[in-house]
């Protein structure tokens, strides 16, 4: 139904068209055969013998002379002679003439407007049935509200053929005035005039159709056949609707130049709505080239005609032009009318002081909340909400904040439901509800909204919250919101379509977040270039970008380099380059940099270079958990213990034989590393690090040769000699004693060092091996591979493998994976594993799962489902240790509702750490598991309880922070103090400490906390405890004197592994003394990790420069100082926020913007700024100077 406001603007066109029509039909009367020049000439003798005809009283020529006179045809134009003439004929009864009269009379023209007299004569000339007349007699009557005769004179009208009459009667019946209301009877007239050619019905009717209006069924085709009708008979509003559906595409192809064409023909006749349509095509760039200028010239012709409408869209196109003071004219001009939409717009320039609006939050609130709940304006929800919950002009409120997000969302906003969402997610205002959280996603996403998209990928890409994982949406929403450059959605796209081996389609996301700049996407691109993934192999290119990633510092990159030329891997293999990245990446605290030091080192035979490594990364936190921390502790304790001990005990921090027992003891007993049984019993046997006991001893090689299956022969030879059984055939093996510094002597050629009964063990396996015995091969191999003999070592393997001992076929694998008495070959070594595997060897496959979930450079690429099926058949040959990787790989992948179940198994079956794993997914709520934090906190105190090591410090943090449990100091203190005394946990020993020095453990003393440091620092080198032995050498704490160079020394072994706080100390101290160059690497790895006080630092640094002696150490560089001071605001430093406000306020760096600078200000005096933030708002609201002096800072 078309609305009335429309049906006033048809009958304003209806009476511009009968103005129209009666011009063409004077000029008609004066075209009567010809248009040639002879037939014009004659024109001014046709004036004359009309006016003679006129002047004898002839009403018919009276009539002509007047129109000829209100056309200048034949004479000069004359309206008001015209209206004399045109008076006189109808005075003397011409129904032509006393038509126009009335038509004066009503439209005003040269006389008043008279609607009296205007029906006296069109009452006139329609009682000489003039169908004109009949029909505007009809419709003044009807507007003045008499409907019954206004019927007669247009249904008289109608049988006279009057188009007008038949619209008017539409109109009527369309909207019930003075009839029954009968949409099928509005359309019979509409249509009769339509057939007609009558363009306004023309354009009723196909309006109507493409509305679906008066009864009709929505019919696009109908539309635009009666529009494209009206519009070619130059019908304006035709024109403009038929427009709007090109564009849109509605009924037919999109077609924004045919749009632009049919918005040009209807602007050239003044339609106003047009004029604005076109200042929109130049602004989009929709069938015309895209020009801003063009678009502001339309929107401002549009406006001067009176378009509320183009006067917004004026004031939006200028606030995205960054032109904030025109803007805000424009929305005031467009607020003046009553829209809504520019009220609002109004109302948040003042609520942020743009352009030259005034800075008056509190009158903007109260003028978005009369839009928001005094005229149910929905677009000013939002920004209520918004107001409430950043606290502008009103106080903070999340609550209604939430309220207004919800009346936002429920409106369709898309903004209020992504805000909607986001609240219930994080439990902002509203109780947390991730479930109904995804539902307002789901909506936003819907609409387009990018983050929204990337929020609702993370649902389906993790199966977070019950909701099944499910990749491919995951996949369409990544990419939703990468289309629309979004970073964080671009990484998580790419990662996505690697996981899934969607090389090639992972590229061009890849290059989009490299050519943003993302350091991430360029990363892994180089891994696609290098591997050849998805596209040609690209050396080159991949190096390219590694060594930009590794130039603006990308601990990865330096780390992915350093295993290119580690592995040999597209370029020649430089292991001393490798060392470099490595330890360049090491030094930015990569955990695998430090390990990968430690193999390389062992893998050159350099021990005393590899055992600080490896103890480094044995105690590193980040690598807590994991196989490697697992494999360096136990290098740590063999180093000590047997295998290199020498090198070991030249390193002044080693630990000692006693604690490498330990912790050989804890691997084997709290975390089932089952490589650690037989050396534990071999400690036991030999006395190293632990009384000697047999009985110990004959346990633990028992346990070795039940669940060591490589261990299995000799351990078994191991336990019949210590019960004295007379030991020979194929399952004996001999391993010789070793000196005290752990360099056996044992040979292939001399054995007079070894002891008289292992001697004779080593003939015996000889002469074994001699006669072709494969076992004797193996086990005498083994005895060459403890003693350090690899040459002799890799023969023996070699030679059992050639007769199909599997035993030696994987360690075979072993000497060529790890390159040991032969050149390094990963694919033979692969080869070797894979024979191994088919023999049902549960530990080959696991070391082939291993290499194809890691990979190794380019010649094995990484195979996660590979890798996932050799752990799979070496579960089958009975493998728990294969459940438990397999679940940690699903579980570093992000598929935690997998590894979740393959964790339960494995702790089903006895693995302790599957076991502290299931807890904590139950702590979390991760894979889909129900949260349930005092549940988990029961288990991890089961656990505990069992004396699992690394369940104490769990229980511990949980009783510390009251997670699962009420928070109990004395609780967090007792399994703090347990996991230290049981198993020497350095992490425990730091976190007693902490709570003496804060006055919440047994003791109070300074003297007691550094105690505890000390020996987390002696146990485990921990970092922050490293840290703050530091401060208490600094600052005399403890009992200690006063020493820098001391402090600085455990400031730089804290600060060696990644101990931010550290590293600002370190800064401090180097520039005390002057050693500029190296304060101001510490200063700034401690800015890159956060620490305010670098930032903070450095910003002052680069604003003022520093120099000494008129050497630059520092150069003045505002765009450095302004980032640095950034980043400090950002950890919530008033100070920097403070000084940031400044350079807005006075326009260092950046643009003058003094609201900015005032809402910084104000964020400055949130964060705690006190007096100097509240002088720098006050200075600023009465100061209008714009200085470039210098900040003092």
């Amino acid at each position: 139904m078309i609305h009335m406001t429309m049906l006033k603007s048809m009958l304003q066109s209806l009476s511009l068209l009968k103005i129209l029509r009666t011009r063409l039909l004077l000029s008609g009367l004066h075209n009567v055969t010809s248009t040639d020049g002879e037939f014009r000439v004659m024109l001014p003798s046709a004036f004359a013998w009309f006016e003679k005809a006129s002047i004898a009283g002839n009403t018919l020529a009276q009539y002509r002379t007047g129109a000829m006179l209100a056309q200048g045809v034949g004479v000069k134009q004359d309206d008001i002679k015209a209206f004399d003439w045109f008076k006189k004929s109808a005075d003397a009864g011409n129904k032509y003439g006393q038509y126009l009269v009335g038509l004066h009379y009503e439209q005003g023209l040269t006389v008043a407007e008279d609607p009296e007299k205007s029906k006296e004569y069109y009452l006139k000339s329609a009682m000489q049935d003039f169908p004109d007349a009949q029909s505007s007699l009809g419709i003044r009557l009807a507007d003045d509200g008499n409907h019954t005769d206004a019927i007669v004179w247009l249904e008289k009208a109608v049988q006279n053929d009057s188009t007008p009459a038949l619209l008017k009667l539409g109109m009527m019946y369309e909207e019930g005035h003075g009839v029954n209301r009968n949409y099928e009877v509005a359309l019979v007239h509409y249509k009769a005039a339509a057939n007609r050619d009558d363009p306004v019905a023309q354009y009723l009717l196909g309006l109507n159709y493409r509305m679906g209006d008066l009864g009709l069924e929505q019919n696009y085709s109908e539309a635009l056949k009666y529009l494209q009708k009206s519009a070619e008979a130059g019908f304006p509003s035709a024109q403009r609707v038929l427009g709007l559906m090109y564009s849109e595409g509605v009924g037919c192809t999109q077609d924004h130049s045919t749009a632009f064409s049919w918005f040009q023909k209807a602007a050239a006749k003044n339609d106003v709505r047009s004029i604005g349509l076109l200042g929109n095509c130049y602004e989009k760039g929709h069938g015309v080239e895209q020009d801003y200028g063009r678009a502001l010239e339309y929107y401002e012709q549009a406006a001067e005609a009176g378009s509320d409408m183009a006067e917004y869209s004026m004031g939006q196109l200028l606030h995205m032009l960054k032109r904030f003071n025109e803007a805000f004219r424009w929305y005031q001009k467009a607020a003046k009318h009553e829209r809504q939409s520019a009220r609002l717009m109004v109302a948040r320039y003042m609520l942020h002081g743009w352009g030259d609006a005034p800075h008056n939050p509190e009158a903007a609130f109260s003028q978005l909340k009369d839009l928001a709940d005094k005229e149910d304006f929905s677009s000013a929800f939002f920004w209520v909400a918004a107001c409430y919950e950043e606290g502008g002009g009103v106080a903070k409120d999340l609550a209604k904040a939430y309220l207004y997000y919800l009346k936002s969302a429920n409106a369709g906003d898309v903004d209020g439901e992504f805000q909607v969402a986001l609240m219930l997610s994080n439990g902002h205002g509203v109780q947390e509800n991730r479930k109904d959280a995804f539902e307002w996603y789901t909506k936003a996403a819907a609409k387009g909204h990018k983050t929204a998209q990337f929020s609702l990928g993370l649902f389906y890409s993790k199966g977070l919250e019950g909701i099944p994982q499910d990749l491919s949406k995951a996949q369409v929403l990544f990419e939703k919101a990468a289309k629309q450059d979004l970073p964080v959605a671009i990484n998580a796209l790419s990662k996505l379509l690697i996981k899934q081996k969607k090389f090639q389609q992972a590229i061009p996301w890849l290059q989009k977040g490299a050519d943003f700049g993302d350091i991430t996407s360029m990363r892994e691109l180089a891994i696609l270039y290098g591997k050849g993934k998805g596209v040609q192999q690209d050396k080159s290119a991949a190096f390219k970008l590694l060594q930009t990633c590794a130039k603006a510092k990308d601990t990865h990159a330096l780390f992915m380099l350093g295993t290119y030329y580690h592995e040999g891997s597209q370029v020649e293999q430089d292991l001393d380059k490798a060392l470099e990245l490595y330890k360049l990446a090491a030094a930015q605290g990569s955990s695998l940099a430090i390990y990968g030091i430690a193999q390389i080192c062992h893998s050159q035979e350099r021990f005393a270079e590899a055992y600080p490594f490896y103890r480094k990364a044995a105690v590193d936190e980040a690598l807590k958990n994991t196989e490697i921390s697992r494999t360096a502790r136990f290098m740590v304790a063999r180093y000590v213990t047997s295998l290199y001990s020498a090198a070991a005990t030249n390193d002044p921090d080693s630990v000692t034989k006693a604690e490498a027992f330990t912790i050989l003891l804890n691997l084997a007993e709290r975390e089932q590393y089952h490589a650690a049984y037989f050396w534990v019993a071999d400690c036991y046997e030999r006395g190293l690090g632990v009384s000697k006991s047999v009985e110990d001893a004959l346990q633990w090689f028992q346990l070795a040769a039940d669940q060591c299956l490589d261990m299995t022969v000799e351990a078994e030879r191991r336990i019949a000699r210590l019960q004295a059984v007379p030991t020979r055939g194929d399952d004996l093996e001999c391993i010789p004693e070793e000196s005290e510094e752990g360099e056996s002597d044992a040979g292939s050629e001399d054995l007079s060092v070894i002891p008289e009964d292992r001697r004779q063990d080593l003939e015996w396996l000889k002469s074994q091996a001699d006669q072709g015995n494969a076992e004797a091969m193996y086990q005498l191999a083994r005895n060459f591979a403890e003693c350090g003999d690899e040459d002799s070592a890799f023969e023996f393997f070699e030679k059992g493998a050639e007769m199909d001992h599997i035993d030696s076929i994987r360690e075979l694998g072993k000497c060529y994976h790890r390159g040991r008495g032969c050149v390094r070959d990963i694919l033979h070594a692969v080869k070797l594993y894979k024979t191994a595997a088919a023999g049902k060897d549960h530990l080959a496959l696991t070391l082939l799962g291993q290499i194809y979930e890691r990979g190794v450079g380019n010649v094995v690429p990484r195979d996660p489902e590979a890798a996932s099926q050799c752990y799979s058949a070496a579960m089958e040959y009975g493998s728990v240790n294969a459940i438990y990787l397999a679940a940690q790989m699903h579980h570093t992948r992000g598929e935690y509702g997998t590894a979740i179940e393959l964790y339960r198994t494995a702790a089903d079956q006895g693995n302790v750490m599957a076991n502290v794993m299931c807890a904590r997914y139950t702590l979390t709520g991760l894979g889909g598991v129900e949260k349930d934090q005092e549940k988990a906190f029961q288990s991890l105190l089961k656990i505990a309880k069992s004396e699992c090591s690394e369940a104490f410090n769990s229980v511990a943090q949980c009783y510390e922070m009251g997670i699962g449990t009420e928070q109990n100091d004395a609780q967090a203190l007792e399994w703090f103090l347990k996991s230290a005394s049981v198993v020497k946990d350095a992490n425990a020993m730091y976190h007693i400490g902490r709570m003496i020095e804060e006055g919440r453990g047994t003791g109070q003393s300074a003297a007691e906390a550094l105690n505890w440091y000390q020996l987390a620092n002696e146990t485990g080198r921990h970092r922050s405890a490293q840290y703050k032995i530091g401060v208490f050498h600094k600052e005399g704490l403890g009992g200690l004197s006063q020493d820098l160079d001391v402090a600085q020394l455990y400031f730089k072994k804290a600060a060696d592994q990644g101990e931010e706080k550290a590293m600002q100390e370190l800064a401090q101290l180097f520039w005390m003394q002057k050693s500029y160059s190296l304060a101001l690497v510490y200063y700034e790895q401690a800015a890159s990790l956060g620490v305010i006080e670098a930032n903070f630092t450095l910003g002052k640094l680069y604003h003022a420069g520093f120099k000494v002696d008129e050497a630059t150490i520092v150069p003045q560089d505002y765009s450095s100082a302004f980032a640095y001071f950034t980043d400090a605001s950002n950890e919530g430093d008033a100070t920097s926020t403070i000084i940031l406000g400044s350079y807005y306020q006075h326009g260092w760096h950046v643009q003058i913007n003094r609201g900015i600078a005032l809402s910084l200000y104000e964020k400055a005096i949130e964060q705690g700024g006190g007096t100097l933030a509240q002088l720098a708002v006050a200075q600023l609201r009465r100061s209008s100077s714009t200085t470039t002096d210098l900040p003092a800072l």
